[in-house]
């Protein structure tokens, strides 16, 4: 990988982190304008980019990237939720726990009357 595709790369980032808080809310998602970039770039279409990294590199990578998160998952989902239930539990009765009894949709219509049998 030469400096000029490691610049190319780095104002992509740039650019999407300048760029994020704009396309905020938009049709324009993060994932849907890196899978376009990805199809940009890619060697199969303009191959604006000329990578040359090993197949057999690319699949290592992703297999230990997705062995980690899933061990880093694993470890951290049980001691979180049990920091997080603590915190709820000392709370005690306030307005984020109590039961809401009815909610309005958005038609002006109560849940109960919709759900009910006639």
């Amino acid at each position: 990988m030469d400096h000029l595709t490691l610049i190319i790369i780095a104002l992509i980032f740039m650019g999407f982190g300048l760029l994020s808080g704009k396309i905020e809310g938009s049709l324009l998602t993060p994932p849907l304008l890196f899978s376009g970039l990805g199809l940009l770039f890619s060697q199969n279409n303009l191959a604006l980019v000329d990578l040359h990294i090993d197949p057999e590199a690319i699949y290592t990578i992703t297999l230990l990237t997705i062995s980690l998160s899933i061990i880093a998952h694993g470890i951290s989902a049980v001691p979180f939720a049990r920091f997080y239930g603590k915190k709820i539990a000392a709370m005690g009765k306030c307005a984020k726990i109590v039961p809401v009894q009815e909610i309005p949709t958005k038609t002006g219509k109560r849940l109960n009357k919709l759900t009910k049998k006639h």
